[in-house]
C-alpha cells in the first residue's frame, strides 16, 4: 500500500503529501492554468547596490516574452530593507 504521493511544486520543489489529506482536501492543478506567478529569490553581499540589482531584474523580466504587460512587476526584499516596492 503507498501510504504517501511525491509531487513537484512550479518551483521545482519535491514535496511529499500523506494520501489520506489529498482525499481529504481539494486539489488545483496550477500546469492547467494560463496563467502562473514565479518568484526568483538572490542573495546579495554588502557590496552589490540593491536599487541597481532591483531594477535589471525588473527590467529583465518586462522585457521577456510572454510576461505579461498589464500586469504590475513586483519586487519584495526580505532582510535589511523587507518593505514591498511596486514596479510598473
Amino acid at each position: 500500500m503507498i501510504l504517501y504521493t511525491k509531487i513537484k511544486t512550479i518551483r521545482n520543489e519535491l514535496v511529499t503529501i500523506p494520501n489520506q489529506t489529498l482525499l481529504q482536501r481539494e486539489i488545483i492543478n496550477y500546469s492547467g492554468m494560463d496563467v502562473l506567478a514565479i518568484s526568483v529569490e538572490i542573495a546579495l553581499t554588502y557590496d552589490n547596490n540593491w536599487t541597481a540589482m532591483e531594477k535589471l531584474l525588473v527590467d529583465s523580466a518586462a522585457g521577456t516574452d510572454g510576461i505579461i504587460k498589464s500586469r504590475r512587476l513586483l519586487s519584495c526584499s526580505r532582510g535589511l530593507t523587507s518593505m514591498p516596492r511596486s514596479m510598473s
